[in-house]
């Protein structure tokens, strides 16, 4: 998720040339609390607190809001429930890069599928189309 808010507030308060401790002192807000939102750590302030701020760096509220609606949406949000729980985990990253060098060297879902079934049928493994992997086959050890 974006962080506009955060890296506006960061923006304007470097700009100045001021410490975390000098805006805190400004707003009224804690330093902890004006670096969580920098970071990104806690996401959406209150409407109060954007106020405190806007009102300490003297800029109108609505300098925050302008990068408001830029905000990326999640890029995931369109996929199915069970993809995005497939894709956020960590032993998934060798598959997407499989999948990304297969959509790279043109490789349809056909041929794949065809791959797949021939594969199972078969004693022998050769590498998925579109792979660079030139080892020669392997006798299967299934059962």
């Amino acid at each position: 998720m974006s962080n506009a808010f955060g890296v506006k507030l960061k923006q304007l308060r470097t700009e100045r040339g001021w410490t975390l401790e000098q805006l805190s002192a400004r707003s009224g807000l804690s330093i902890s609390h004006i670096s969580s939102l920098e970071r990104g750590t806690r996401m959406k302030p209150s409407f109060q607190v954007a106020v405190r701020l806007a009102r300490a760096l003297e800029v109108p509220l609505a300098t925050f809001l302008e990068d408001a609606g830029k905000e990326e949406s999640d890029p995931l949000e369109h996929l199915p429930p069970e993809i995005r729980e497939f894709v956020s985990r960590e032993d998934a990253t060798p598959y997407l890069y499989l999948a990304k060098r297969l959509q790279e060297a043109h490789v349809s879902l056909q041929e794949m599928e065809r791959w797949l079934r021939d594969e199972r049928s078969s004693p022998e493994h050769d590498p998925p189309p579109g792979s660079s992997d030139d080892k020669p086959r392997r006798k299967s050890t299934r059962i």
